[in-house]
């Protein structure tokens, strides 16, 4: 089936950038987004369209007008030439077209990532509030954020010349430059028989109908950007010179298996090698296989053969696209530890157009024509934007907001951006959606969404936040404890009494202990056996006693492990982990109030007797209040309580980030 370009413009002037690339040796072809159309035999007239790997975009936009980086892969050309094309919502007297070496490097930290990662460490701390949570929450509540770094080249050359009239009728061609092995011209067309006839003179023959969704850009204010990208063809000369290199160091050329496949099967001398050798080490058979290349010409120009059709074959490995890379915050020094990536990749060339918008723009519709074929496309747009993406893209796109800092996005992009070493703010746009399903191209507006400064806070104010969850928390569970187990807390009156107690949880679970303990539950009756005991002292140093119990037996618990490693270490010379001296002088003094609290609970012989009386009236002798069994209840059942609506808040918060 042949394909015959049709390009229909009129009662608007179009801009055609036509763009011959002679590049160096056997690079990836890289060019800006769109269609990218190619001649599958250079002897017919039959055009088809080249596959398209991957697109990049960068988008600085101020004060109405737009500076777009936009690059794409492609696969590259054997035999033919190659045309892209793509629109510009612009007339082409207010458009300028660079081409850049290095395409720009962002780095920062994602905000929403950022926000959850604080809210980890939010759900942490509110989990260790409880104590006994402690162990759970170091061996399993660690938790990392991570951002996107993203690094990447492109080397193209460009340039201006004056403007001229064309020769053919109804063209005027606005710039024709040619430097560092580009020919580049911008054009506009009055008609489009006069840029048919353009074409023609370029020895294209493009005939009406072909590709209906340029049509949709006709007769609006908009200009098309078109490149021509001839094949590359490595002479003899380059080939042979490679030969040794490839034979010699083959695990540089991913491909080199098939070319002893192609090797094997048209020279079966050449696959005796390896059968004969099969003992040998892969690098003293590679050798001699290059031994017999070098004595056999047939065989050597046999292997130029297959090169020149296949320059693929002697491409070096490389990083060809953004690889995104996760980096643990424990691996990242004097940076926050908050959501970051990394990629790395090889150079590659972009397309830099300047043009006034009233929006900020990115052509979809002409990727279209690829049918059910996804191409990834990411969009990085500096300062955070809201995109208008309609329902046919939405669940196949993903906008993230990220925030860098002491940004230098890499030589030769002053025109791009003049913020070097400034903090950064960008939006990063990722769609993965069937090509048949970009009926609309991208706008963009310039404002934030809400959503965003919500995130923001959140990530910026961790401190806040966890002192309002924790108070939230804190007095929401004891006023549910205190409705279900104690009913004159029911009354509106009472209950700012228990919401005020659940406060104490603030001061940990073991504050909350000591606040419940000491809490009237039930009225006091003043006997005389409690008026004797604290004439005579008990009534402060048991209550001390009881305090210093509460605050220092959950750790003492806890330090028993630190206690077994350090035994461990001394007596077997076992090595499990460093603690330092520090933390064992805290648990000597822990031990050291557990027995101050012993003393201070002794009772006399002659006093005992007084504490048998209180204990059959129902009256503690630690508090000296009525006992309350609830109380015991309260503790477990207010834990349980916090720990759920704790992890409540956070999840909501999370999902809403």
């Amino acid at each position: 089936m042949h394909y015959f370009l049709k390009i229909k413009l009129n009662h608007t002037i179009n801009i055609i950038l036509l763009t011959v690339l002679v590049l160096s040796s056997f690079p990836n072809h890289v060019f800006a987004d769109g269609m990218v159309i190619h001649r599958p035999d250079p002897y017919s007239n039959r055009w088809d369209y080249s596959s398209e790997n991957n697109q990049q975009a960068f988008i600085n936009y101020e004060n109405g007008i737009e500076k777009l980086i936009i690059s794409i892969d492609v696969d590259k050309p054997k035999t033919s030439e190659m045309l892209w094309l793509f629109p510009i919502p612009s007339n082409p007297e207010k458009v300028v077209v660079d081409i850049i070496k290095n395409l720009p490097k962002f780095s920062g930290e994602e905000i929403s990532g950022k926000a959850k990662t604080q809210l980890s460490g939010i759900r942490n701390f509110l989990l260790s509030t409880q104590i006994y949570t402690l162990p759970y929450v170091m061996l399993y509540g660690r938790s990392g954020g991570y951002g996107t770094k993203l690094s990447m080249n492109m080397p193209v050359a460009g340039g201006f010349g004056s403007i001229q009239e064309s020769a053919e009728q109804d063209v005027v061609v606005y710039d024709h430059v040619e430097k560092e092995g580009m020919i580049t011209e911008i054009i506009t067309a009055k008609t489009s028989r006069g840029l048919y006839d353009y074409f023609k003179s370029k020895d294209l023959d493009i005939d009406k109908g072909t590709i209906p969704v340029l049509d949709q850009y006709i007769g609006k204010d908009f200009s098309f950007v078109a490149s021509w990208i001839k094949p590359i063809i490595p002479s003899e000369q380059e080939i042979e010179n490679k030969i040794p290199e490839l034979f010699n160091y083959p695990i540089r050329f991913p491909k080199f298996g098939t070319i002893l496949s192609k090797l094997n099967s048209d020279f079966p001398d050449f696959e005796e090698i390896s059968n004969n050798n099969s003992t040998m080490s892969s690098k003293l058979i590679n050798k001699k296989r290059l031994e017999y290349l070098q004595n056999n010409s047939i065989a050597k120009k046999g292997l130029v053969n297959i090169i020149q059709l296949n320059p693929e074959l002697i491409t070096p490995m490389k990083e060809e696209f953004p690889i995104e890379v996760t980096i643990p915050p424990s691996r990242m020094f004097n940076i926050p530890e908050d959501n970051r990536t990394a990629d790395s990749q090889q150079n590659q060339r972009g397309i830099f157009v300047t043009f006034p918008s009233s929006k900020i723009f990115y052509p979809l519709i002409p990727t279209s024509v690829y049918g059910t074929k996804t191409i990834p496309m990411t969009i990085r747009n500096i300062g955070h934007v809201s995109p208008e993406i309609y329902a046919d893209i939405k669940n196949h796109t993903n906008v993230k907001y990220y925030l860098g800092y002491n940004q230098d996005l890499g030589e030769g992009l002053d025109k791009f951006y003049k913020g070097k070493g400034l903090e950064l703010k960008y939006t990063k746009i990722d769609l993965l959606a069937p090509s048949k399903l970009l009926t609309q191209d991208l706008w963009i507006n310039q404002h934030a969404p809400l959503k965003l400064y919500y995130s923001s806070f959140i990530g910026n104010h961790p401190n806040f936040i966890k002192i309002i969850l924790l108070i939230l928390a804190s007095s929401l569970s004891g006023v549910i404890v205190s409705v279900v187990l104690f009913p004159d807390s029911r009354s509106l009156r009472k209950l700012p009494r228990y919401f005020a107690l659940g406060l104490f949880n603030a001061l940990s679970l073991i504050g909350l202990m000591i606040a419940i303990v000491f809490y009237n539950t039930k009225q006091i009756i003043p006997y005389e056996q409690i008026m004797q005991l604290k004439q005579k002292g008990y009534f402060e140093r048991r209550r001390m006693a009881l305090i210093l119990f509460i605050i220092c037996s959950p750790f003492a618990i806890l330090s028993l492990y630190p206690i077994s490693v350090a035994l461990a270490t001394y007596f077997y010379g076992l090595y499990f982990r460093y603690y330092p001296s520090q933390l064992f002088f805290v648990i000597l003094i822990i031990f050291l109030l557990l027995i101050f609290a012993f003393h201070l609970k002794k009772i006399k012989p002659e006093d005992k007797y007084l504490f048998d009386q209180l204990n059959t009236q129902k009256i503690s002798s630690w508090t000296f209040q009525p006992k309350d069994s609830r109380k015991l209840a309260f503790i477990p059942l207010y834990s349980l309580t916090f720990i759920v609506i704790s992890l409540l808040l956070i999840k909501i918060i999370e999902n809403t980030v």
